[in-house]
Order: structure tokens, then C-alpha cells, then sequence
């Protein structure tokens, strides 16, 4: 992946995670935060998971790539 596409991923996550604010503000006064966080994430893996076999892309194979993808998950996460 060539760095301008990864910084453009970024940068939509960041935009998709702001834009749910709204959303989870909405929710607070009808559930938990634990179980609207739940949802949120497995939504989450659900549409990935989807795009991942729709798409056909290979997972990471290496220790950099994989590396990469914890860091901006332990990051990424409120």
C-alpha cells in the first residue's frame, strides 16, 4: 500500500469515528454506553469483513504489516 492511500484510509476513519458522535449521543439515554460500544464494533467488523471477501484482499502476511495494524488500533480506539 503506497503511503498517500494509507494516509487517505486515515483519514476516512477519523471522518467515519467523528461522525458517529452524533449517533452514540443519541443512544446514551436508551441504552449503556458498554452495549452502544458493543454494537458499534461489531457492526464495524461486520461491514469490514464483508468489504475484505467482496473485495478479495489478502490479509497481512508480515510482522511490519501487522505491527501497522495494532498500532492504529490501540490508537484509534476512544
Amino acid at each position: 500500500m503506497k503511503n498517500y492511500q494509507f494516509i487517505a484510509l486515515l483519514v476516512v476513519t477519523t471522518f467515519l469515528m467523528g461522525s458517529s458522535f452524533a449517533v452514540v449521543k443519541l443512544g446514551y439515554p436508551y441504552s449503556s454506553p458498554l452495549l452502544l460500544a458493543a454494537l458499534r464494533f461489531i457492526l464495524a467488523g461486520i461491514i469490514m469483513a464483508i468489504i475484505v471477501i467482496l473485495l478479495k484482499r489478502p490479509h497481512p502476511t508480515t510482522r511490519k504489516e501487522w505491527g501497522k495494524l495494532l498500532i492504529i488500533g490501540g490508537l484509534r480506539t476512544r
